[in-house]
């Protein structure tokens, strides 16, 4: 079977991993840690958007959508400059964020690495739970001088970390790992709509600001990945800025959540060790997101804090009460189960759906039941509330992130109804770990439809209003908007007299175009950028690239250091001690 294209849609927070097949990786991903290698990179890149929209800024843009819909089903005409002002918002800050998102997944799948922190972001524990396992003891030296198994802490986070970064390692210097960030750095800007290689650019130039405040992050590639995303996606500005703000000027709202959202990656140069330090605390500590105390290290005031709270809790007031009005020409049934679908959206968004399958279902008495995939009979037990049935059925692969164990739970779904959630890691019993896993009515595709008729019928009112044509301008702006914001934060290196130049070549044919399409120095590159961070040594550097069967390793660094003489644009340092990568 051809793999499908993996994709996380922001509304639903609903996640497709196209290389994941039930048929033949079920058994492995229900499995701690004997998830098959090759699915790892992919994982961690879908598990990473599913973590950024499951947020305060990921629930504010989903509440924009409803809230749109709501006023356009009302049919009232004062609704119509609320619906604008909304879709401003909303196409503004998804065209702006578009970049970081794939640059934030891409930066988790070719970068993240967890070491001396005990802290380890949602991604990376679910690719430990998945792919790595948990060393089970550490050794160290004992009071004789002979290895004996660590305690404490210490020990703990290193049976952790270890074995993920051994594991990730291994799979980002691979053949497939390669190839999957020469895609990246081969493509042109001007043939990357979706912002991939712009966005990547642009977090990595945030990884470099954020180091100068705080240099271990050169290390804890996953600890600067935590600071990142709550930077952007816990801003509470951000989200009083989207829901509450006043501005009705359309243009002017535009270019208030522009200039928030390029105020925010200036302000990455002012995050100190200290703030570090207490986001890396508070992570530990479990302090719930919209907990004030967060304000301080991501740089938000108090007071605007405050803001974006009570901005979004009006919001969910909002759409919890029942419309004022329906309009008799309204979809009906949409507006019907608007409501209920809103909180549904709200409860499941910590859902991580690792894999799905069409199957035959057959409910029978006492709900005994049977799951077939094809000639294979992939489950069967009893759920004494499952109605009889028979017919063509889904079953979803699933795990809560709020799961302490990030148990993986198979949900059937007969042609009739949901029939029963099998989750063989729980605990008979453990009520709080089944209550996360019960938040699936209906298989997560039907709420990716849910979304795509809410979008037609915002669309169907946002065609007709007078405005419609000022609204497609700021809509046909936004891409080169976003484009100069994360270029700017990208190339703030090069000296100004070789900009264009460096713009020039990054839309031809990108980082490849400034190697000079020299494939060698391109994997060459790749190699020392997935092993430079943990192991930053010039000797044992250049003993890697003789590993992987480059000729003359000394040679390819030092061309891979002058790049940035000729080009202006530095992809490595080095001395004669470390190597220090940029891309």
């Amino acid at each position: 079977m051809a793999e499908t294209r993996s994709w996380t849609d922001l509304s639903s927070n609903l996640t497709h991993l196209g290389a994941v097949r039930l048929a033949d990786h079920l058994d492995e991903l229900l499995h701690p840690g004997k998830g098959s290698p090759e699915l790892t990179l992919g994982c961690l890149h879908e598990f990473t958007h599913h973590w950024c929209f499951h947020s305060a800024v990921g629930f504010a843009i989903t509440g924009l959508q409803y809230r749109m819909t709501r006023a356009a089903l009302s049919g009232e005409a004062s609704a119509v400059d609320r619906i604008q002002r909304d879709a401003v918002a909303y196409q503004t800050v998804t065209a702006v964020l578009r970049p970081l998102i794939e640059g934030l997944a891409l930066f988790a799948e070719f970068d993240a690495n967890t070491v001396g922190s005990p802290v380890a972001t949602a991604p990376m524990l679910a690719a430990i739970n998945l792919f790595s396992g948990k060393a089970p003891h550490i050794l160290g030296p004992a009071a004789d001088g002979d290895l004996a198994p660590l305690a404490g802490d210490r020990a703990a986070t290193l049976a952790m970390s270890l074995p993920i970064s051994v594991h990730l390692r291994t799979i980002r210097v691979s053949a497939a790992g390669i190839r999957r960030k020469v895609n990246v750095l081969a493509t042109g800007l001007t043939d990357d709509p979706d912002g991939y290689l712009l966005g990547y650019l642009g977090v990595k130039s945030m990884w470099r600001d954020l180091r100068r405040g705080c240099h271990r992050l050169y290390n804890e590639t996953d600890l600067a990945l935590a600071v990142l995303r709550g930077f952007f996606f816990e801003d509470r500005r951000l989200v009083d800025i989207l829901l509450g703000s006043g501005e009705k000027d359309m243009g002017k709202l535009a270019n208030r959540i522009v200039g928030h959202v390029s105020g925010r990656v200036r302000e990455l140069a002012r995050v100190t060790e200290a703030d570090v330090a207490r986001i890396e605390a508070m992570i530990l500590d479990r302090e719930p997101t919209d907990s004030a105390q967060w304000a301080a290290p991501l740089h938000v005031s108090p007071a605007r804090w405050r803001a974006g709270h009570r901005a979004y809790t009006v919001l969910l007031a909002e759409l919890d009460a029942e419309p004022a009005r329906v309009a008799e020409s309204a979809d009906a049934e949409l507006a019907e189960g608007l409501r209920q679908a809103f909180g549904v959206m709200l409860d499941r968004r910590h859902i991580v759906r690792l894999g799905t399958a069409a199957v035959e279902v057959t409910v029978g008495r006492r709900g005994r039941y049977v799951v077939r995939l094809g000639k294979r009979v992939l489950l069967r037990g009893r759920a004494p509330d499952a109605p009889r049935q028979s017919g063509s059925g889904t079953v979803e692969l699933v795990f809560s992130a709020l799961s302490s164990g990030l148990y993986r739970a198979i949900v059937v779904y007969g042609p009739e109804s949901a029939v029963d959630i099998v989750a063989p890691g729980i605990a008979p019993g453990d009520a709080e770990e089944m209550a996360l896993l019960h938040t699936h009515a209906h298989p997560g595709e039907r709420y990716v439809e849910l979304f795509e008729r809410m979008r037609l019928v915002v669309d169907s009112v946002l065609d007709a209003t007078p405005h419609a044509d000022l609204l497609a301008i700021v809509q046909a702006q936004l891409p080169d908007v976003a484009r100069h914001l994360y270029l700017d934060s990208a190339l703030n290196t090069v000296p100004d007299d070789r900009l264009r130049d460096v713009w020039r070549t990054l839309d031809a044919g990108g980082v490849y175009a400034l190697l000079d399409y020299d494939r060698d120095l391109l994997e060459a590159l790749i190699v020392l950028g997935a092993v430079a961070p943990l192991l930053p040594y010039r000797a044992q550097l250049l003993n890697e690239l003789a590993l992987h069967d480059f000729p003359d390793p000394e040679t390819i660094l030092r061309r891979l250091v002058e790049i940035e003489q000729r080009t202006g644009f530095g992809l490595v340092n080095a001395d004669d001690t470390h190597v220090l990568v940029h891309v």
